[in-house]
């Protein structure tokens, strides 16, 4: 077709729109004999079932890495002796010490931001199980703060789990949506 536009007139090039019609559906014939395949294992630390390995450093996103450096169990009598005020676990719970160590690996002048909130415990039955925040006076205890590139955090974090629990990981979750959860192996590989 053809307009006006300021004095000139415009031709459009005509389209040939050509319609294919649908093939005739086909019933798929199942082979009997391809194997499925696996599922892939996901990279250390993307899951519960597959930590990161004890003593192993790894990123947890926002210029973080983390590596857990020390684990002790039960850490009941620790805590303790450290303050009368220091609340017992719960029964049937014991109180897990894991000693971390986080790094921002930024520039120097860009901010890195670590904070015990971030980081978790997850037993076998699935629970999430938060830092405790009443556990006081017990020399190297974990402090949130902001490091800048190459500054070092290293501390200790207390976690009530279920005693005898051999499957307990701790995750870090940065709450962003955009990284996943971290996880980290609190067994010491042989």
């Amino acid at each position: 077709f053809t307009w006006l536009l300021g004095g000139l007139y415009l031709r459009a090039p005509a389209v040939l729109v050509t319609l294919i019609p649908p093939a005739s559906p086909t019933a798929a014939v199942p082979d009997s004999t391809a194997t499925p395949l696996p599922a892939p294992t996901p990279a250390p630390g993307q899951s519960r079932d597959n930590p990161v390995p004890f003593g192993t450093s790894a990123h947890l996103g926002g210029g973080l890495s983390l590596v857990i450096v020390g684990v002790v169990r039960s850490a009941d009598e620790l805590v303790s002796r450290a303050a009368r005020g220091n609340p017992p676990p719960a029964a049937g719970q014991e109180y897990v010490q894991v000693e971390l160590r986080v790094s921002c690996n930024q520039s120097m002048s860009v901010r890195c931001s670590a904070s015990s909130y971030n980081f978790k415990a997850v037993g076998t039955d699935g629970l999430v199980r938060d830092a405790e925040w009443a556990i006081v006076l017990i020399e190297g205890q974990f402090e949130s703060g902001d490091l800048f590139g190459g500054g070092v955090r290293t501390g200790k974090l207390f976690f009530a789990v279920d005693i005898g629990d051999a499957g307990v990981v701790l995750f870090y979750d940065s709450f962003s949506l955009f990284d996943r959860p971290v996880f980290f192996s609190l067994l010491p590989t042989p």
